[in-house]
């Protein structure tokens, strides 16, 4: 908080402290309902609403009435500015401690979870979810056990983690949709994570089916607002299907609303896909607005996430092809915090982004325009240093090249003797043990590794689109009970579980069936079930060392040599 900030924030405390005296001591014969209506009326008047919230506590704490207390401090982490949000989330947490009670402690962490995500922080925004979550598993307060659901399949979607979400999400909408239970905008919210969720894995077909489906309940249940957040959600699912007319039209129609509702982050993320589709139809004109309104919202109000982190991208490659080098410097700082943003918030998520612009080169970007900028002349021996370290450079890039060379002749030689062809041995029974290490049933561990097995011989792992999700509801389990039965037996987690067998299965083929070896890389790619051909690449290199390029190549030469 600057010093400003900080000053107004004190003379209101000040003002609250001393001229609302009077207010609070007037108020102390009212009942906590009429102090709750006028909290309620009070909602857009900062200053007059924490009078009655003052009031409100004070009441409480005076009567020694805990239930009252948690509800009065509840309110005030809701409307509590950001320096002081925290602490009054971290008084609810104490006082709900003192109950004891499972109920109130795990809704307590829940708004503190809310607190931490007002300001961003999403680490432990997640944390205090988790820890409400456990607190609420075992009680009957199924609002707030399926509300803290529904928040951390909100952040995990935020995060990058859809196939996790869509499960908690399912969950939601299957509680919310009860007969006779009054939330229709939990069950319309659910319904659009899901169907956004659903479109980030890359179902697009099924997100088209949960946000029809979505629109008319919304209809139905006569809830606008959500019908039009829905809207935007198949718009952005028409962009992911390049059908950029439609996405703008659906857009665009959605806009107002969202707009209207002070949402900035959906406002910011409608505008980057009609940006994105204008894009698509090559109207350049047209797109280059919206990707400036993105960039406002982000001055403005410090918002971004992963699939934002592009709009930089167009516009630092827009003013390049313009030779505007001070434009270039402005968005590639903007990029740069843009990144440590994405660093802190996505850690996990980071290394999936398809970055054209990764940090240190934006780094070397922005110091190579800075002195391009700043500086009106050049001395000789600038030239002959640089002279010189590119002479250097030259020289490291070509020892580096052999040795490389001579490590990925090695790695060839060692793949070339490796035995990569499918095993079919017998699945051991699982040991009662290892069944209770992983708290499963040891008859449920054995039918899992049999359809393992099976799973395996029937090279189920070459289908595209193979999701932790998808392969669980194959082999008649849940996803939580293979993702511990493949990280026990394997070794290893599902994505490199799957990664290993598609790629020893290329190299067995491209070994023994030379045709193979006529084959492009993509079409590799394809036949092992990888979605792009950087995919497939990176994942061979991952489990052999070389990249299929190389192996290919070492391939037709040693064939050659035979002939």
């Amino acid at each position: 908080m600057n010093k400003y900030c900080l000053f107004i924030y004190l003379a209101s405390l000040f003002s609250q402290t001393v001229f609302g005296q009077n207010d609070t001591d007037s108020l102390r014969g009212k009942s906590f309902s009429y102090l709750n209506t006028q909290i309620d009326a009070s909602e857009k008047d900062s200053t007059r609403v924490w009078i009655y919230l003052n009031a409100y506590i004070a009441k409480a704490k005076k009567e020694h009435n805990t239930g009252e207390l948690l509800n009065g401090y509840q309110n005030a982490v809701h409307y509590a500015p950001d320096a002081t949000t925290l602490a009054y989330a971290d008084s609810l947490v104490y006082h709900a401690l003192q109950t004891k009670k499972d109920n109130l402690i795990g809704t307590a962490y829940l708004t503190k979870g809310v607190a931490y995500y007002k300001k961003k922080d999403y680490q432990h925004t997640l944390d205090n979810y988790i820890i409400a979550n456990d607190y609420l598993a075992n009680t009957t307060d199924d609002y707030n056990k399926y509300k803290t659901k529904y928040n951390i399949a909100l952040l995990k979607n935020y995060l990058g983690a859809h196939d996790e979400a869509i499960v908690l999400y399912k969950e939601c909408i299957a509680y919310f949709n009860k007969a006779g239970y009054n939330n229709n905008r939990g069950y319309l919210t659910a319904i659009n994570g899901l169907a956004f969720a659903y479109n980030r894995v890359g179902n697009y077909e099924l997100c088209s089916q949960t946000t029809a489906f979505g629109i008319k309940e919304g209809k139905r249940l006569k809830q606008g607002l959500d019908v039009q957040y829905l809207i935007q959600t198949e718009g952005i699912n028409q962009y992911s299907k390049k059908n950029y007319a439609d996405a703008i039209q659906k857009i665009s129609g959605a806009m107002p609303a969202i707009i209207k509702n002070e949402d900035f982050a959906n406002e910011a993320v409608g505008y980057f896909y009609i940006g994105k589709s204008y894009l698509g139809l090559n109207e350049k004109d047209k797109a280059l607005p919206y990707f400036f309104k993105v960039d406002s919202a982000y001055v403005k109000n410090k918002y971004t996430r992963a699939d934002l982190r592009e709009n930089y991208e167009i516009l630092i490659g827009h003013y390049k092809a313009l030779n505007d080098k001070d434009a270039q410097l402005l968005y590639i700082n903007r990029l740069l915090k843009i990144d440590s943003i994405i660093n802190t918030n996505y850690k996990y998520l980071t290394s999936k982004i398809i970055k054209q612009y990764d940090t240190k080169a934006l780094i070397d970007a922005k110091k190579e325009i800075e002195a391009e900028l700043h500086s009106t002349q050049q001395s000789q021996w600038v030239y002959i240093v640089l002279l010189g370290i590119a002479i250097l450079g030259l020289i490291y890039l070509t020892f580096r090249y052999y040795r490389q060379q001579k490590i990925y002749r090695r790695k060839f030689e060692e793949l070339m003797h490796k035995d990569t062809a499918p095993t079919t041995a017998e699945v051991p029974v699982a040991p009662v043990a290892t069944a209770k290490s992983l708290d499963i049933s040891p008859d449920v561990l054995d039918d899992i590794l049999t359809r393992l097995q099976k799973f395996e011989q029937k090279q189920d792992f070459l289908k595209k689109e193979l999701t932790q999700v998808k392969m669980s509801e194959m082999i008649k389990t849940n996803s939580s009970y293979l993702s511990k039965v493949i990280n026990s037996a394997k070794g290893k987690s599902f994505t490199a579980y799957i990664n290993d067998m598609r790629i020893e299965y290329v190299v067995d083929m491209l070994k023994n069936k030379p045709v193979y070896r006529m084959y492009t890389i993509k079409a590799l790619a394809d036949l092992s079930g990888f979605s792009t051909p950087q995919n497939f690449s990176d994942a061979f290199y991952n489990n052999t060392g070389i990249r299929p390029s190389y192996f290919i190549s070492q391939l037709s030469k040693e064939y050659l040599k035979a002939v």
